[in-house]
Formats: structure tokens, sequence, C-alpha cells
């Protein structure tokens, strides 16, 4: 299990003259979530994983659509052996 969070808290004015503090999520880089994994198989051959999902800070919802969290980043299953 594996990721990263990137929130910001900053001071907005309203053109009415209204001010506050507002959290947002992704000032520099995507916040994600993700699954990495490997499974022996035998005879050195391993089964390898990687799932992972963007995610609003402010919100908690998905990047996806309605809100999901879709594994839409860096998703990959794969083998590998010492041959490859």
């Amino acid at each position: 299990l594996y990721g990263s969070v990137d929130a910001a808290i900053g001071h907005v004015r309203a053109a009415e003259g209204a001010s506050g503090l507002a959290l947002s999520s992704g000032q520099a880089a995507a916040s994600r979530v993700g699954l990495r994994g490997r499974e022996a198989l035998g005879d050195d051959l391993h089964a390898t994983f990687n799932l992972e999902a963007g995610f609003d800070v402010d919100t908690g919802d998905g990047r996806a659509s309605r809100g999901a969290l879709a594994w839409d980043r860096q998703s990959w299953v794969g083998l590998s052996s010492r041959h490859g």
C-alpha cells in the first residue's frame, strides 16, 4: 500500500469583500493511493501488479467519473522470470 497526499490551505477573498480559508487538492502533484505486489508462482516465475487511483483531498472523491476510485492511473498486471 502506498500513496501521496498533496493539499494546500489558502486565503481567498471574494469580490464582495468576504474572505476565508480554503482547502485545495493537488497544488504540486496529484494525490494518489495504490496497491503494489509480487507473488511467487514457482520455477522462478512471479506474478506482479500495480493498481493506482487519484483522489481529491478536500472531498475524498476519486478522480474518475462520478467520484469513483477506478484505478485510472498507473495500473497493470504482469509476469516476470529470470528470462525476462
